[in-house]
């Protein structure tokens, strides 16, 4: 929170002081100067646009549905639509987190089966994400499985986040 606030402000920061620079150039204001202010004027204005846009999820219409479980594992299937506005971002990874009655969080290997597009990304639309099988210790009792997939959406952006559930276990 506090990193995005910085990057605002100092966005906003060159910014403003680019326009200040553009409408004071006098006459004789070299070509490579002109120039430098307009990149710096659009490297604020990317600064600032890069909080809400790295906010806005990558999938949308996400539906998790719980297909098995067993004393160590549960097993899921996932259908999501990528937004169309979201094309360019590429997969990173998934992770997977089973928490507990009392709310504890833990970290826990995810296996997919059957996708086609492992390491890769995908096209804006509807795609079934396949079944996916977190494990977890037998001592563990998860009432619930979430999973965060991260993409990147420019280079000049942090990684987007998209939470798929949490997913009850019964």
């Amino acid at each position: 929170m506090i990193a995005e606030t910085a990057m605002v402000a100092s966005g906003a920061g060159l910014t403003v002081w680019a326009v200040r620079e553009a409408n004071g150039h006098r006459p004789g204001t070299s070509a490579l100067d002109r120039a430098m202010v307009a990149v710096l004027g659009a490297v604020g204005v990317m600064m600032v646009v890069a909080v809400p846009l790295a906010r806005l999820p990558v999938l949308v219409e996400v539906s998790a549905v719980l297909v098995a479980q067993s004393p160590t594992s549960a097993t899921v299937h996932v259908v999501a639509t990528k937004h169309p506005g979201r094309a360019l971002c590429t997969f990173q990874r998934t992770d997977a987190f089973v928490t507990d009655a009392a709310g504890v969080q833990v970290e826990v290997p995810r296996a997919v089966a059957g996708d086609p597009y492992i390491g890769n990304t995908r096209p804006p639309g509807r795609h079934d994400l396949g079944v996916w099988t977190v494990t977890y210790p037998p001592a563990l009792r998860p009432v619930s499985v979430s999973f965060f997939a991260q993409h990147q959406c420019a280079w000049w952006m942090q990684a987007t986040v998209t939470q798929i559930g949490p997913v009850l276990l019964p």
